[in-house]
């Protein structure tokens, strides 16, 4: 990847984070405030869901940070590096935690409210579940590199 694009790329991942956060901050809890007026036989559920919805935007966050400090380690041509392994590690963790959370997130509106919100917490999860077994594969796939770059240095 060229040095323009990875800068680029790292400026939007720093955008999205830096939106997310306003989501956490701002939106979110300005919606659950809404949602508690509308519907005040679901109010007591307006704080447990934000912080839900706050620990998932979190972990989005952390996975978010890992991408940009994988790219920098890919500008500064080490990705072959133990802390390679790290950020993939410590994504895969955020990408499963923020899945789980989200399953969860569904299951206590369709226990509690009855909503059939489960269903399309269902299909982010396994997106996310989707997401953090693509980076299981591309973990292993950094290994082999890895690997063949150690034997070719060595052959040099």
């Amino acid at each position: 990847m060229s040095r323009p694009a990875g800068v680029v790329l790292q400026g939007v991942l720093a955008l999205a984070l830096l939106l997310v956060l306003v989501v956490e901050a701002l939106v979110l809890p300005s919606v659950a405030a809404d949602l508690a007026r509308q519907y005040p036989e679901a109010a007591f559920l307006g704080t447990p869901l934000l912080v839900l919805a706050v620990t998932t935007l979190v972990c989005v966050q952390v996975a978010l940070v890992c991408v940009m400090a994988l790219l920098g380690l890919v500008g500064q041509e080490r990705i072959f590096d133990e802390a390679a392994y790290r950020y993939v590690d410590v994504f895969i963790g955020a990408a499963t935690a923020a899945s789980l959370l989200v399953l969860g997130t569904g299951v206590l509106v369709l226990v509690t409210v009855g909503s059939p919100a489960v269903w399309s917490a269902s299909v982010v999860a396994l997106v996310g579940a989707g997401v953090a077994l693509l980076m299981v594969v591309m973990r292993a796939l950094l290994r082999q590199a890895t690997a063949a770059r150690a034997e070719l240095a060595e052959v040099v």
